[in-house]
């Protein structure tokens, strides 16, 4: 039966917290993990069980993987519509949204950014992640 499936696949806390940050917009497999505390593989299996269910879907951009909600999947389900809304009341997923509002002005992804260079010491990456942040910053001004 699919929705004992669905409903089994949304049982998962770690799975709720990541359809509540997914809902900001597109983040990649590491960002998932450093907001969440993950492993990779650990982070990996949650975000293919919400796929296989249908509520995100991924892209490969080199070694990372990027994903998103499934937009259509929540337009068609008034149920998975109202389930969005409600995740915001639950304290935990209100901290993990401050948590990825703050994270998202200093991450430094080599996925996330593709003119990223990597291998240099963490003090130039969050300098470099900084001004990239007032760039955009600037751009969205405009």
């Amino acid at each position: 039966m699919e929705t004992a499936r669905l409903l089994k696949v949304l049982g998962d806390e770690t799975r709720l917290r990541m359809l509540h940050l997914l809902r900001e917009g597109e983040l990649c497999v590491c960002d998932l993990m450093e907001l969440l505390g993950l492993s990779q593989p650990n982070a990996s299996r949650h975000l293919n069980r919400l796929r296989e269910a249908g509520l995100v879907s991924c892209e490969r951009r080199a070694q990372w993987m990027h994903y998103r909600l499934h937009q259509e999947a929540f337009a068609r389900s008034p149920f998975l519509a109202a389930l969005l809304e409600e995740l915001p009341k639950e304290r935990l997923l209100r901290e993990d949204g401050e948590r990825l509002r703050v994270f998202m002005r200093t991450k430094f992804c080599n996925g996330a950014d593709e003119g990223a260079k990597g291998g240099e010491d963490p003090e130039t990456e969050r300098k470099k992640a900084q001004e990239r942040s007032a760039r955009t910053e600037r751009r969205n001004d405009l």
